[in-house]
């Protein structure tokens, strides 16, 4: 009984804050030798990315539901290559964007950089979402030849490069 009354009580003295006040994107990138390419897997959040794209033009998309706006893809696409950036061996690298999942509150994007054959030299920036919520930050995960580095990326360090 006792621990219900203190829930209770901070339930009631905790002061109004907004529901969404944490802003973290979560990238995966693995280097595959067999098919000598690199998959991406980036998390976002669908409010803050709609809010972002909306900012720009492009109108309600209404991400992952029914009614999906019918350039969503397009507007991804650009979106994506525009603030996220892969150097392999210390050259550009172009990627493809593959798709999309949407998971709750959550899109999963999914891209692919095939033709590559060794990978000594990895580079990434990501800059998704920074342009509307300064406190973004994205979780980076990458690993190739067994190595496996994880770093945190924000406004203020939006790149990192990994050599293998």
């Amino acid at each position: 009984m006792s621990l219900l009354i203190i829930c209770l009580q901070l339930l009631l003295f905790v002061p109004n804050t907004p529901a969404h006040d944490f802003y973290y994107g979560h990238c995966t990138i693995d280097y595959y030798t067999d098919s000598q390419s690199i998959g991406v897997s980036l998390n976002l959040d669908i409010e803050n990315l709609e809010e972002v794209l909306e900012a720009q033009g492009t109108g309600r998309l209404f991400l992952g539901e029914k009614n999906e706006a019918p350039l969503v893809e397009e507007y991804l696409n650009r979106y994506l290559h525009d603030h996220f950036n892969l150097e392999v061996n210390g050259k550009p690298a172009a990627f493809e964007y593959l798709g999309k999942d949407p998971k709750i509150d959550v899109l999963w994007c999914f891209l692919e950089v095939t033709d590559v054959p060794s990978l000594s030299s990895l580079k990434v920036e990501n800059t998704l979402l920074f342009d509307r919520f300064d406190i973004q930050t994205h979780i980076l995960k990458v690993r190739a030849h067994g190595k496996e580095f994880n770093v945190m990326l924000n406004r203020d360090k939006p790149s990192e490069r990994f050599e293998f």
